[in-house]
């Protein structure tokens, strides 16, 4: 199975990975009533950008999206295997970020 190498994506900007980096953007996401979704993979092939593995995290219903490069293989196999579980990741994530993603909004009203 190949990769897809040589993405330019577009209307998302491209940032280097961390684990606060991704924190940082689930809280953002869960601020804006969005659900983060962390995508690995494109058409079961990895992404590679610019010859980095990426990441997309995804703001489902609010929130932005961001490309995340350099992302370790380690994390990488971490990712696949929480299925997009973006709580699984909160308790590697420093207090205060965990705390803004308690207090954000539910992310689907009535």
């Amino acid at each position: 199975m190949g990769s897809f190498i040589g993405i330019k994506p577009r209307k998302v900007s491209i940032e280097k990975y961390s684990q606060k980096k991704l924190c940082e953007l689930i809280a953002e996401i869960r601020e804006h009533g969005g659900i983060p979704m962390i995508r690995t993979k494109y058409a079961d092939a990895p992404i590679v950008v610019d010859g980095e593995k990426c990441i997309l995290v995804v703001g489902y219903n609010g929130g932005k999206s961001q490309w995340l490069c350099g992302v370790p293989e380690k994390d990488i196999m971490e990712y696949e295997m929480m299925a997009g579980d973006f709580k699984r990741i909160l308790p590697s994530c420093p207090s205060d970020i965990i705390q803004r993603v308690q207090s954000a909004p539910p992310p689907f009203t009535e």
